[in-house]
């Protein structure tokens, strides 16, 4: 039997190598099967880890047993460069840097966010935040109490739907905007009854929001002498 490897190729294509076998569509550089075998359990493991493989392949974010297959197809790489440890796409081993191997938006559970509607994922949501990259909400639940401030101009936060729920978990739990050109799509707002929502303020301006969903509580859209803000469905 050939061994197998799901590799992200941007199309959702399961491809399908024996260990004889390389790739190349990730870019001019082939990359044999053999290395990229290497596999650690946690985010915690790869930190701790003394080997320098050029690949590792990470299987869950934490040992909390909500993480597991976090990162799907998608595996690190050993860079030439040092870049500070994320939480998410970039983290340190003990000798090295290691960077998650993707195109496009970041994706929270990346970051540790757990999708059960209980757990608070304040702290992945904003570390997801802090790339600049647009964030990709899964189908789940993912609960936060605090805020996330949008201020990286361009950045969006899209989902697949309203099975991608942010369960706003207080009063205090908003998504702020402060930056210009920031999009909203295809995502779930829930509560606990108390007002939330998304504020924008003045600093931000041509503004979308498209299907969006508002369920349970008093959750709304707050706008603080901002422009062009576009509210679709």
């Amino acid at each position: 039997m050939p061994s197998k490897i799901k590799l992200n190729n941007n199309q959702g294509d399961t491809i399908t190598l024996e260990h004889s076998d390389t790739i190349s569509s990730l870019g001019s550089r082939v990359i044999p099967l053999d290395n990229i075998t290497h596999k650690v359990s946690t985010i915690a493991e790869l930190r701790a880890m003394t080997e320098r493989p050029e690949f590792v392949y990470v299987e869950a974010y934490d040992d909390s047993g909500s993480t597991y297959g976090a990162f799907g197809s998608h595996f690190f790489k050993r860079s030439l460069v040092v870049v500070a440890d994320n939480g998410g796409t970039v983290i340190q081993s003990v000798n090295d840097t290691y960077e998650l191997q993707y195109s496009g938006a970041v994706n929270v559970k990346w970051f540790g966010a757990v999708d059960n509607g209980i757990a608070n994922n304040i702290t992945a949501l904003n570390k997801a935040k802090l790339t600049g990259k647009s964030i990709y909400i899964p189908e789940g639940n993912f609960a936060y109490d605090g805020t996330i401030t949008l201020n990286t101009e361009g950045q969006s936060v899209f989902g697949d739907g309203d099975k991608s729920i942010l369960t706003q978990a207080s009063a205090s739990a908003y998504l702020y905007i402060s930056a210009s050109s920031v999009s909203l799509r295809n995502f779930k707002f829930t509560g606990t009854g108390a007002n939330g929502g998304i504020i924008i303020n003045s600093d931000a301006g041509f503004i979308d929001i498209d299907n969006i969903y508002f369920y349970q509580g008093n959750q709304r859209v707050w706008l603080w002498n901002c422009s062009e803000v576009n509210v679709l469905n």
